[in-house]
């Protein structure tokens, strides 16, 4: 389950879910094993038929938003979950992302308390402005 600590730096996680719960599994792994920051995480479910749903529900994570067969449409999805978050800070993961790191979260919130204008992860490598 995600850290409860409420000292830490806090930052929403947006994540859509569609059978992918393979790589689900691990994704939720890696982000229940971030350190320094509290992960409050706002997953879109797009009713999958391979346990995804099940697998998240396992995890533990409280805001499961449910959308209908053929009504993702990423722009939308990542505006609600904007609007859905109560935090400052909010990232968006794929449900297949492998974090490479136990700190990255806690990487990206430093970076962006720095008031950095733009964060980007660009394929292989990280942008110069995103070097923390």
């Amino acid at each position: 389950m995600l850290n409860n600590d409420d000292k830490l730096m806090e930052i929403t996680v947006v994540l859509r879910s569609y059978n992918d719960a393979d790589l689900l599994q691990l994704t939720l792994k890696y982000l229940d094993e971030q350190r320094g920051v509290k992960i409050n995480l706002i997953v879109f479910e797009s009713a999958s038929t391979d346990g995804s749903k099940e697998i998240i529900e396992q995890h533990g994570y409280s805001i499961l938003q449910h959308l209908e067969p053929g009504t993702y449409h990423s722009s939308k999805v990542l505006n609600k979950g904007v609007e859905l978050a109560e935090t400052e800070y909010v990232a968006f993961v794929n449900s297949d992302a492998i974090l490479l790191s136990d700190d990255v979260m806690l990487k990206l919130v430093n970076a962006l308390k720095k008031n950095i204008d733009v964060v980007a992860r660009l394929p292989g490598r990280l942008s110069e402005r995103m070097r923390v």
